[in-house]
């Protein structure tokens, strides 16, 4: 490069050259993809981070089944009337009513299927007549069946939790005290 040099009178007389500046560093390709790389990890963790922390992540949706046994002295009435009100509290379902044979047939078919054999203590008379209502959510409280305790012919309130029709718990949310 050829620049001016002024002498001390302040006339240029003369074309000098001037040395060239140092170059910068040079970076290469491999730096620049590092650094790039380096920033989309950070940067996809702190989005997993968050999204962790907030409580982001799929809650399965289970069946649950809220099964209301019987006194051997519940009348018919008194059946119905727990049957609606778990009807009412439930709307999205139905309820059934079970009788003796009918829950042995379900006693059965749950033995069954674990593949155990049926004990033989467990007959037509010895099995309560209940009423089952099924209902699908992510979770389940006893205190939404709260109303049903302590009901006229109620003798407890079970709670079984499915997951892809396997039993994964159970729970008793009720049960009469005398």
């Amino acid at each position: 490069m050829t620049t001016y040099q002024p002498e001390e009178s302040g006339s240029v007389t003369a074309f000098v050259e001037a040395p060239e500046p140092p170059a910068p560093p040079r970076r290469t390709r491999r730096v620049h993809l590092a650094v790039a790389g380096l920033s989309a990890l950070t940067g996809a963790a702190v989005v997993v981070a968050v999204l962790l922390l907030i409580g982001w992540r799929a809650i399965p949706v289970n069946l649950y089944q809220v099964r209301v046994f019987f006194s051997a002295d519940a009348t018919t009435g008194q059946k119905e009337a727990a049957r609606a009100s778990l009807d009412d509290l439930f709307s999205d379902e139905e309820a059934r009513l079970f009788t003796r044979e009918d829950s042995l047939a379900l006693a059965k078919k749950t033995y069954a299927d674990k593949g155990d054999p049926l004990p033989p203590t467990l007959t037509a008379e010895s099995m309560s007549e209940m009423a089952v209502i099924s209902i699908k959510s992510r979770e389940f409280d006893c205190a939404q069946v709260d109303s049903l305790k302590g009901g006229s012919g109620i003798t407890g309130i079970n709670v079984i939790e499915f997951h892809e029709e396997i039993v994964i718990a159970g729970m008793v949310c009720g049960r009469d005290q005398s």
